[in-house]
């Protein structure tokens, strides 16, 4: 009898919960001499190995009763049953997975659909002489790949988001299934209380993830002690059956009787800690102390990184409600400037012109010198009243509020002087819905320093302004052929920093965007686009303002 003969007649328990598949797999197997006995699900499976232990089994995970992992879990744990060799067969395709049959003791792991005769061949592999040996030595180097191979994973999922909760339950899930945990969590230092306290946990069972509640108490409860630990230096703690603060009975009692906490540490500092526990005794080995290691030095990073992100944030928007507040209060002050030039100033200068013009009516009194003084003084008084009304239409004008943005635009440039052979185009959508009055005092400004620059540094043949709706937002376009300039040298510090600094700013409190395209000898455009729905007026005219 041949070595071969003897393996086709060995016993090979097959366990899936499918039972056309237990047939398919059955009759490849009688083909090739072996003697199949079958069982549907977990339970029946140890039934089986009970009755008669078998030779090798082929094991499905996903089962009704028991699942493949408990059945792997209960034949390592009995010295009767722990060497026979056990073969996963199953729809589980994840490196995760994998991980978790080879680490539980599978000697090969198949995934479904496979070739039957791959299987066969594995079979005939796994009752060899020295198989076992041969998987244990080879189980090592495999669990170290894919578990690299899964820590990746993480690092991508942690560099994917700046966003501080999913970065945490990117880590916390990745590392549930890595390890099989129970429980996994993260507690970070508070900033001001210098308190670790829990930012996120979680739990593969259902049952115990509705009472991580309690297990968050029960670690805020020996933060201190746990805080005094890790700032001593310790690489990692272990908790053994802490007193927990849960009710009787629970699932999670059962299930903590090992606590592991390592430090996260950004630039050296300590930023958190990382909690995790699993059901059976956590016994770390130097590589997985070393690979849980890594991940918290990814952890730390992303974490600190995401902090980073949420204060430049937090000051972007005390940013611009301290802008707001500017420009609001700038635009009251020129409104109330006006009225007072308008309502006193201007009064009282056209009030002496009239009582100019009642003595210069006077019949019969006037020499021909006081006449010439008093048409002289009125023609002071009238260029004063017109420069005081030009004035006024700078602080605010009045066409914005009767007539609108575009004819206020429009009246604004064919006011100006231009320079001697200058053609400057309008394009001017009419048909504009209603906007805010800070949005249309604030885009008149723009305007306004645009053009300005323009007519004063571009030597310019011509010149063009736009203002159009496109695709939901409102857009300013100021464009020019003349001599350009280096937007990053003007950025920098140059003559109209402060200029295009200001049109920056009143485009960020708008809510829209500022461009600048231009270069040397190349004209420039300037382009303002600001989305429609943060700067329309609303109709009981209750307008606060751009709308955050």
């Amino acid at each position: 009898m041949s070595a071969g003969e003897a393996e086709k007649r060995a016993a090979v328990l097959v366990v899936d919960d499918s039972r056309d598949l237990v047939k398919v797999i059955s009759l490849n197997l009688e083909l090739e001499g072996y003697e199949v006995m079958a069982a549907y699900d977990g339970a029946e499976a140890l039934r089986a190995v009970k009755e008669r232990r078998p030779d090798c089994i082929l094991l499905d995970i996903m089962m009704p009763v028991m699942d493949g992992w408990e059945v792997l879990r209960r034949l390592r744990a009995d010295p009767e049953t722990a060497g026979i060799p056990v073969v996963i067969v199953t729809a589980r395709t994840s490196d995760v997975d994998k991980i978790k049959g080879f680490s539980g003791g599978a000697l090969e792991y198949v995934t479904k659909p496979f070739d039957p005769a791959r299987l066969l061949e594995v079979v005939e592999r796994a009752l060899r002489p020295g198989a076992r040996e041969e998987g244990d030595a080879r189980r090592g180097e495999r669990v170290r790949h894919l578990r690299l191979a899964t820590l990746y994973e993480v690092a991508r999922a942690v560099s994917g988001t700046l966003e501080l909760r999913e970065v945490l339950d990117a880590i916390v899930d990745r590392l549930l299934h890595l390890f099989d945990l129970a429980v996994c969590g993260i507690s970070l230092l508070g900033r001001e209380s210098d308190r670790l306290r829990f930012a996120v946990a979680n739990a593969l069972d259902p049952a115990i993830r509705e009472e991580l509640g309690f297990f968050r108490v029960t670690m805020e409860g020996l933060g201190s002690e746990v805080l005094e630990r890790l700032r001593k230096g310790e690489g990692r703690i272990r908790l053994r059956n802490p007193r927990l603060v849960l009710p009787e009975p629970s699932p999670l009692i059962s299930s903590l009787e090992n606590i592991y906490v390592f430090p996260l540490k950004a630039r050296g500092e300590l930023i958190g800690a990382l909690v995790l526990t699993r059901g059976s005794p956590l016994e770390l080995d130097r590589e997985e102390e070393e690979l849980l290691e890594a991940v918290c030095t990814q952890a730390a990073m992303a974490i600190e990184n995401s902090r980073l992100y949420e204060d430049l944030r937090r000051q972007h928007e005390v940013h611009r409600e301290l802008l707001h507040r500017s420009v609001t209060a700038q635009e009251r002050e020129r409104a109330r400037l006006a009225r007072e030039l308008h309502d006193g100033i201007i009064q009282g200068l056209v009030s002496s012109l009239y009582r100019l013009q009642i003595a210069m009516a006077e019949p019969g009194g006037l020499s021909p010198g006081a006449l010439e003084a008093l048409q002289e003084a009125r023609r002071t008084l009238d260029a004063s009243i017109e420069e005081m009304r030009r004035l006024i239409e700078g602080l605010r004008p009045h066409l914005l509020d009767e007539m609108g943005l575009a004819r206020a635009l429009e009246r604004y440039v064919l006011s100006l002087v231009k320079p001697e052979g200058m053609e400057l185009e309008l394009r001017l959508e009419a048909d504009l819905p209603a906007l805010l009055p800070e949005a249309e005092s604030g885009i008149y400004r723009i305007a306004q320093e645009g053009i300005n620059n323009m007519l004063r540094h571009s030597s310019c043949r011509r010149g063009e302004v736009g203002l159009s709706l496109r695709e939901g937002s409102l857009e300013l376009v100021i464009r020019d052929d003349g001599v350009g300039f280096d937007p990053d040298e003007v950025a920098s510090g140059a003559a109209g920093a402060l200029g295009l600094a200001g049109m920056r700013e009143r485009a960020e409190y708008l809510g829209g965007e500022l461009k600048v395209e231009s270069s040397p000898g190349r004209g420039a455009t300037v382009r303002l686009s600001v989305p429609l729905e943060r700067i329309r007026g609303r109709p009981d005219g209750a307008d606060q303002g751009p709308h955050s």
